[in-house]
């Protein structure tokens, strides 16, 4: 089995500091690669404008998002701002299957769950690669 690529972007204010503990817990078929924009960590002195102005281009171009042809997995914290419908939109983001996992805390659950993140991140990527093969 070829290794997985998982990348991964840190939630608004963070930095990649936050996966640190994943590599502890991931499987030796997935590599993490973990990506810090401008403005964050390490990467803290490079001006965020530019940035800001690519992302705000980029989503105005895809306005027109259709769902994906793929499954999507979503991890939520039970304490977060969000109601029930919030939480059920992710369903209107791909033409499969969408499944939720709900944890306690809130957004920033990953901190206190990395073990059972990364389990449920690697068990999806490792069950998506060989329904793909």
């Amino acid at each position: 089995m070829n290794k997985i690529n998982l990348f991964c972007f840190p939630y608004a204010g963070g930095s990649v500091s936050v996966f640190n503990r994943w590599r502890l817990y991931l499987p030796p078929s997935i590599e993490l690669k973990p990506v810090e924009l401008a403005g964050r960590g390490r990467r803290m002195r490079e001006p965020l404008l530019k940035n800001d102005f690519q992302l705000v281009d980029a989503e105005m171009r895809a306005s027109g998002i259709s769902p994906l042809d793929g499954t999507i997995t979503v991890l939520l914290g039970k304490e977060d701002d969000l109601t029930a419908d919030q939480c059920d939109g992710w369903k209107r983001h791909t033409k499969e299957l969408c499944t939720m996992y709900h944890f306690e805390g809130g957004h920033l659950f990953l901190h206190d769950e990395a073990e059972r993140i990364v389990k449920i991140i690697s068990n999806t990527l490792i069950n998506t690669y060989r329904e793909a093969v």
